[in-house]
C-alpha cells in the first residue's frame, strides 16, 4: 500500500522522470509515489475515474515499465509493459471507461487491497 509520506509533489515527479510529463499533461488527475525495496527505486502512478476504475503505472527505469487498468470490481482490462516511453504512449493512448471502444473485458482479477501491503504486478 502506498503510504502518504511516500506521495511526491507533481514538480518532483516531473523532475525525476520527465517522461511522466504526457500524464501529467492529461485532464484527468495523477498522484506521484516513490518507494525503495531491496535498493531499487520504484515510482507508481495512480489516476482514480469517476466511475470508480483504476489506471496504474510502475516505473523502475527507463527500459521496466508496467501499466494496468482496473474496473470498479477489482478485474484487470487492460496491461502493457515495455520502456518508459512506450509504455506511458499507450496509456495516454487508452480510452476512458466508458467509451464504446474502451477496454472491458476481464484479463485476471486484481488482488484485495486489504490482502497485500504492496502493488501487486502481473507478469
Amino acid at each position: 500500500m502506498i503510504r502518504p509520506e511516500d506521495l511526491l509533489p507533481l514538480p518532483e515527479a516531473l523532475t525525476r522522470w520527465p517522461v511522466l510529463r504526457r500524464l501529467a499533461d492529461l485532464t484527468a488527475g495523477w498522484t506521484f509515489a516513490y518507494a525503495e525495496q531491496d535498493g531499487v527505486a520504484e515510482w507508481t502512478a495512480l489516476r482514480t475515474w469517476p466511475d470508480g476504475t483504476a489506471d496504474i503505472l510502475r516505473l523502475r527505469g527507463e527500459t521496466d515499465a508496467e501499466s494496468l487498468r482496473v474496473d470498479p470490481d477489482g478485474y484487470i482490462v487492460w496491461k502493457a509493459d515495455g520502456t518508459a516511453a512506450d509504455v506511458v504512449d499507450k496509456l495516454t493512448a487508452l480510452l476512458p471507461p466508458g467509451h464504446p471502444l474502451a477496454p472491458r473485458l476481464a484479463l485476471g482479477r486484481a488482488p484485495d487491497p486489504a490482502s497485500t501491503a504492496r502493488l501487486w504486478w502481473p507478469r
